[in-house]
């Protein structure tokens, strides 16, 4: 794993992408909360896409390019915005 953490982004994604079962979530999941990277936006996340639809009082949930450009002014730090996205839409409910 120590190997991967050195890795930029895409170098990861290629690494994983090709392990069947594994896809784009799953790798900025990964990215996120394994090797701790401070810049992920992971577009494909239902609770993301959700927390920008309420943040920019969309109708439908937006599109990948909607969010990378709002998001585009959160750099270097998107995996901390999207900690504060799934709190929005949090419903509280405990595990």
């Amino acid at each position: 794993m120590s190997q991967l953490k050195n890795l930029s982004k895409q170098e990861i994604t290629n690494e994983l992408i090709s392990i069947k079962g594994i896809g784009q979530w799953t790798i900025d999941m990964f990215m996120m909360f394994t090797l701790c990277k401070t810049d992920i936006l992971p577009v494909g996340d239902l609770g993301i896409k959700k927390a920008f639809k309420h943040l920019y009082n969309l109708q439908e949930l937006p599109s990948e390019k909607f969010m990378l450009e709002k998001s585009s002014r959160w750099r270097p730090y998107r995996t901390i915005a999207c900690c504060y996205l799934w709190m929005i839409i949090d419903d509280g409910d405990a595990w």
